[in-house]
């Protein structure tokens, strides 16, 4: 609910719903009821007003990633995500801005960590889109990832197998004792 009080000559309006707070001042009276209408019905259709990148991944943290087992991981990967998206707006955000974020990473990390960061950052909007109705459009859309890395293969040489079995202790022609 609006409510608005003369302030210095002008008017202060306060607008509160749904969690969401604003506040402007205006000139006249009708402007600011204007404003209050316009505002509250924004906030009512599920619009973001407000809602900045780094709201959205401080709420996921809390809510999602608190009940997952990677906590540790994702609590060291979203303040690297609101280091670069910072305060930028939900309803501002698009595909320039996953792509310069992922171009950045690819200069530092190998495609399958920007891969699997991606997915941590997808989730985010996801759930600013579907749960939290913070966002109408999905970033991601139009954006190419990098494809996977090539998997790590290593070759076991005699040497090493001969390390591995005497370390288990294992003798040649003798039955094992134990499991390993």
């Amino acid at each position: 609910m609006a409510s608005i009080r003369e302030h210095n000559g002008k008017f202060r309006v306060f607008v509160e719903r749904k969690g969401v707070r604003k506040t402007a001042v205006w000139d006249t009276l009708s402007e600011a009821e204007a404003w209050a209408k316009r505002t509250e019905a924004e906030i009512m259709s599920g619009k973001t007003v407000g809602k900045t990148f780094t709201d959205a991944a401080n709420r996921y943290l809390k809510d999602v990633s608190s009940k997952k087992a990677g906590l540790r991981w994702e609590e060291l990967r979203i303040p690297k995500m609101i280091g670069y998206f910072d305060d930028i707006k939900l309803d501002k955000l698009d595909a320039r801005h996953i792509s310069g974020w992922r171009d950045s990473r690819l200069k530092s990390v190998s495609n399958s960590t920007v891969l699997r960061e991606s997915k941590l950052l997808h989730n985010i909007y996801k759930m600013a889109i579907k749960e939290w109705r913070w966002m109408d459009v999905d970033p991601f859309v139009g954006v190419k990832m990098p494809k996977h890395d090539p998997a790590r293969y290593q070759r076991w040489y005699w040497r090493d197998i001969r390390l591995v079995m005497r370390y288990l202790g294992y003798v040649t022609g003798k039955q094992p004792e134990t499991k390993q």
